[in-house]
């Protein structure tokens, strides 16, 4: 299965509206595809590119992307769900926002996720 670009916008589309997070679509090489920001778009985003090479969820909190010199100031809060079909990561969805807050959000992929 191939993911277009205009598949990917769909999906942000589709779920920024239900739940009001900022959602990006990541290539398994960990690049945007498509986002609600669309300044985004085109540019790597590593906790994708390392959700999708662990082939696992990765989490980002609050407390990881302030005061922490192991991770890039650009990070945000967010989680970063690998969409797996047929044993080959299609995607990962990430979905900003705090996690504690955002989990019933970012749980809608786990399904299709292993």
């Amino acid at each position: 299965m191939i993911l277009t670009a205009e598949l990917a916008a769909e999906i942000v589309t589709r779920a920024m509206h239900i739940i009001h997070h900022n959602v990006n679509v990541i290539s398994p090489d960990g690049i945007i595809v498509a986002s609600g920001d669309k300044s985004r778009i085109g540019t790597v985003h590593e906790m994708g590119w390392q959700a999708a090479k662990q082939r696992q969820v990765i989490s980002i909190y609050d407390e990881d992307v302030s005061g922490s010199s192991s991770v890039d100031t650009h990070y945000a809060p967010g989680i970063n769900t690998p969409i797996i079909v047929s044993g080959e990561v299609l995607c990962v969805v990430g979905v900003s926002g705090n996690p504690h807050e955002i989990s019933r959000y970012a749980a809608l992929c786990r399904p299709v996720a292993h």
